[in-house]
């Protein structure tokens, strides 16, 4: 059996959603924090002063992705298309409805029951052309990303902080800092 050993000179480190910081990191900005019981599925992003962390999924199927800050290249707010799904399954409901006339022997209940699917498909295909997507924010680190789910206005503003706050702290590391003036002796 493994066991961790920390040196008593080292501070507890802290952790949050079950991942735990680094020593001296400190969480600047977050995303989706709204949801506050454990066990739902949840989209958070944490912003510290060394990287951006990802929690996703319940706790049982939690993923965790993280990214340095000096790592991250550009950061996209968009909105996510939505495949073809819809369509798909809109397809299947025709295909039930014509169907549903040809095995139910009772011409009014065929007919009844046809026209109801028919019309869930038609519903699946004015629903899909009629959504506009949802709204992401994409962190892109070379050949990767981190994708995090804006749910409402609220986190909308939350994304747009989070950004500034990200770009602000390369901004610190880009900057080099002067040396502090000292009188020669």
């Amino acid at each position: 059996m493994l066991h961790a050993h920390t040196r008593e000179s080292e501070p507890p480190q802290s952790s949050l959603y079950g991942i735990t910081l680094i020593p001296d990191e400190e969480i600047r900005s977050t995303l989706g924090m709204d949801e506050a019981d454990s066990s739902e599925d949840k989209d958070i992003l944490l912003l510290t002063d060394k990287r951006i962390i990802q929690v996703s999924g319940s706790d049982a199927k939690r993923r965790a992705s993280f990214a340095a800050i000096d790592d991250i290249l550009a950061v996209e707010l968009t909105r996510q298309t939505e495949g073809y799904g819809a369509f798909v399954w809109a397809a299947l409901a025709f295909f039930v409805s014509v169907m549903l006339l040809r095995v139910i022997e009772s011409q009014t209940i065929s007919l009844v029951a046809a026209v109801l699917v028919a019309l869930m498909g038609v519903y699946l295909i004015i629903d899909r052309l009629t959504s506009r997507g949802a709204r992401v924010v994409v962190f892109k680190t070379g050949a990767s990303e981190i994708r995090g789910t804006i749910k409402n206005d609220a986190e909308q503003s939350e994304a747009e902080a989070l950004i500034a706050d990200l770009f602000a702290l390369k901004d610190e590391r880009a900057t080099p800092r002067r040396a502090r003036a000292f009188a020669p002796r």
